[in-house]
């Protein structure tokens, strides 16, 4: 592994053999991935889903990349790098876009809609991580550096991690299911036979069973796994 990320390092933002093959005009047996071998017997696998601006796992891409993995199988490379070739690159969970078309369409949600990055992972994080990354970057640039006098307003610095997540409230969310006529049932859902949800409502009210036409879509999430050390899990 060590060798490996030696390899990778002074580039690992970049596309690598990607680039050179596309300016050599290079085409791809696949409409959404684009493979290239470097030198050093590393892979490189860029995602570029076919006339969109963002990248989804869609089902196209999925099955695609089956086929993808199959050539590599044939001859394992040394290492395999994958990337987002779109510019921003992001790489959604699903394209809601293969949902049109059901006639009605109803979600379960336990906690907040949104999900775990909007209001516990990656929002607020980012948001307390970029004050000290801010300062730490002008510090090393002289000139700037002179300039700052002080330290991180930890105050503040709360107080836009308490805005970005709306105060752990997802009135900013809900709009979105009102507007595509998603039906919002709040509690504890589980399975319980074919194309068949119960729900423990929220508010106490009881268990709601519904049973869908067509499929069910099951989103867990997950926890994160905390360490025995004492006073963690509290922290």
């Amino acid at each position: 592994m060590g060798t490996v990320w030696d390899t990778l390092a002074p580039r690992n933002l970049e596309l690598g053999p990607l680039a050179e093959a596309e300016r050599d005009g290079a085409t791809s047996p696949w409409r959404n991935w684009r493979l290239a071998h470097d030198e050093d017997g590393i892979a490189w696998l860029a995602l570029d889903k076919a006339g969109a601006s963002a990248n989804t796992l869609a089902v196209d891409v999925l099955s695609e990349l089956d086929k993808v993995l199959a050539s590599l199988e044939k001859n394992v490379p040394k290492g395999l790098v994958l990337r987002s070739a779109k510019p921003s690159g992001f790489i959604a969970g699903a394209d809601i876009g293969e949902f049109r078309g059901l006639t009605d369409a109803a979600m379960v949600e336990e906690r907040l809609v949104g999900g775990e990055c909007t209001f516990y992972g990656c929002v607020p994080s980012k948001t307390l991580i970029r004050p000290g990354d801010v300062l730490a970057a002008a510090r090393r640039v002289p000139g700037a550096a002179e300039a700052i006098t002080g330290s991180i307003d930890v105050k503040a610095a709360f107080a836009q991690r308490d805005y970005m997540t709306s105060d752990w409230s997802d009135r900013t969310q809900t709009p979105w299911l009102d507007s595509e006529g998603i039906e919002l049932f709040r509690g504890h859902g589980r399975l319980a036979g074919e194309r068949a949800v119960e729900v423990e409502l929220a508010d106490g009210s009881g268990v709601r069973r519904l049973t869908a036409r067509r499929a069910v879509v099951l989103s867990v999430g997950s926890t994160a796994l905390i360490p025995p050390i004492e006073g963690l899990g509290e922290a």
